[in-house]
């Protein structure tokens, strides 16, 4: 094969599938489980099963396949349950990201690997930042010791229609267009309560929300994923910054998603759940790509307002 994405049935998985496919490349996705979404079903006869937590299936996969380009997307990748669990979510990255690269020093040396990596490595406040950080510490080790080639993305949040409801950027968009319907069928006699909507018999929940001053440097996960396959043709065995170079709040990006139904008092359908804090955040960072400008070309074309109303309008 030419091609081997690992980290099914993710967004970013699918999403660099779609763009090889368009590319008339061959390749084969690997997938954790097979409960999948309904989108990955175009893939389902290129989606291979498999517990990349096991080193001796990563090995038969490495071996017989012999892929010349590798990207991986696998792991846990939800901040939030990461403080729940660091040691499930420490112990599952680092194992299947050593399992990976062990695979290839001992079978296909010359192939070229991405590793998603995330922004949260350079803050450090999260488990799941922290297991970003070793997986890269360990790069630099099979780059050094072994001379692997491994370009490695340093990726700011992004996200796609496909992001989940588990996540702010799905749980949002899943929200406004459900509202939007709701209001659509019972628009007589609004009443708005503590935490919930009423139309005469017909409720509607308010999005329970967490910390909205949290900001985050945001971009589309389609631009991600073509940066992915750019710093594998053009970029170099190094470690790049993926970013929009804005910087976007919980609170803006409610006004905007909010905007698309045309609601501007979006505070009325939400309320505050402080359990929803994390242990520890911030008001956020903007991040630049200079260096992978530079050296690839490579620049994020998708905006977070488009991005938004694709993601609205997906919902089913």
């Amino acid at each position: 094969m030419k091609n081997l994405i690992l980290g099914g049935p993710g967004q970013d998985a699918f999403l660099i599938g779609e763009l090889l496919e368009k590319n008339n490349e061959d390749f084969i996705i690997t997938s954790r489980r097979y409960d999948i979404p309904e989108y990955y079903n175009k893939f389902l006869k290129k989606t291979k099963e498999i517990d990349l937590t096991k080193a001796h299936d990563v090995d038969d996969l490495i071996k017989h396949g012999q892929p010349e380009y590798i990207y991986n997307f696998a792991g846990i990748s939800n901040i939030t349950d990461s403080f729940e669990n660091p040691s499930n979510t420490i112990t599952i990255n680092t194992q299947i990201h050593t399992n990976i690269l062990e695979s290839i020093r001992k079978f296909c040396p010359e192939s070229k690997v991405y590793f998603a990596s995330s922004i949260e490595h350079l803050k450090g406040d999260s488990p799941y930042g922290l297991s970003k950080t070793l997986c890269m510490t360990i790069n630099e080790y099979y780059r050094t010791k072994h001379n692997l080639f491994i370009s490695t993305g340093i990726n700011c949040q992004h996200n796609s229609k496909y992001r989940g409801e588990s996540f702010f950027w799905g749980k949002v968009c899943s929200y406004v267009s459900k509202l939007n319907k709701f209001l659509n069928l019972h628009n007589d006699n609004i009443i708005i309560n503590t935490t919930t909507i009423q139309s005469g018999k017909n409720t509607f929940n308010k999005l329970r929300l967490g910390n909205l001053n949290v900001a985050r440097d945001i971009l589309s996960a389609e631009d991600v994923v073509k940066s992915a396959h750019t710093m594998l043709s053009k970029g170099s065995s190094n470690d790049y910054i993926v970013s929009s170079g804005h910087l976007y709040s919980n609170k803006l990006i409610l006004e905007l998603a909010f905007k698309e139904i045309g609601i501007s008092n979006w505070e009325h359908y939400c309320y505050i759940d402080k359990s929803l804090f994390r242990p520890k955040d911030d008001e956020g960072t903007i991040y630049y790509s200079d260096k992978l400008t530079k050296e690839t070309g490579w620049a994020p074309e998708i905006t977070v307002e488009n991005l938004l109303k694709e993601s609205i309008n997906y919902v089913k």
